[in-house]
């Protein structure tokens, strides 16, 4: 019986197919899993990052998250950085970042870029100024980055309430760094915000 062997862009295919995207629409980075029933302020001056797969080339004109304890006065920047293939870690200096959004009010926030992605791995940023604002964030008891990205230490990859959510760079606000020498420390709570991103165009 003769047997077919999978090429690394047919797995990708099978796992994160979808139909198409669409000019105007809003898309998340919460690949599997669900929204944390309460999630954690992930702090001053700390980049939280999570990995999401673009299946096809597609220009983005704005990024965003919601926010779910305001910080009156308080304000987040997102940016969008590359994989490096070799180590599945975030490299470089990022391909877009946005102005600050304010974190005065719940709800959904959003900053213009413009950025074109082609199909692959990237990292979305997060950073905030304040230690009191909540973005939602993917519950760390169906996390799925054990399985997609491996730890180095096996009750990070699988625990009974706090698995790995993604990864943190202590950093200034308002600054964003060639990440290609740093050493991010793995995130095991839900305070790693999901975040989201509009198609602009196709290409």
């Amino acid at each position: 019986m003769s047997q077919r062997i999978i090429a690394r862009s047919d797995i990708a295919s099978t796992l994160f197919d979808h139909p198409a995207y669409k000019v105007g629409n809003w898309y998340d980075t919460a690949a599997f899993g669900t929204i944390a029933g309460a999630p954690a302020a992930p702090g001053a001056n700390n980049m939280r990052l999570v990995p999401f797969f673009v299946r096809s080339t597609i220009t983005l004109n704005s990024l965003g998250l919601r926010v779910q304890t305001l910080s009156a006065g308080g304000n987040v920047q997102v940016a969008i950085y590359a994989s490096n293939p070799a180590t599945g870690l975030p490299t470089g200096f990022p391909l877009a970042s946005t102005a600050s959004m304010s974190t005065a009010a719940v709800g959904s926030v959003n900053a213009a870029v413009s950025v074109q992605l082609t199909e692959g791995w990237y990292w979305f940023a997060t950073n905030c100024d304040n230690a009191v604002a909540v973005f939602a964030a993917t519950n760390v008891g169906n996390c799925y980055l054990g399985w997609l990205m491996g730890s180095a230490t096996q009750g990070t990859a699988l625990a009974s309430t706090q698995s790995f959510a993604g990864y943190n760079v202590a950093q200034t606000f308002g600054t964003w760094p060639d990440l290609t020498p740093s050493s991010p420390t793995e995130v095991t709570n839900a305070s790693v915000p999901i975040g989201q991103f509009k198609v602009g165009s196709i290409p």
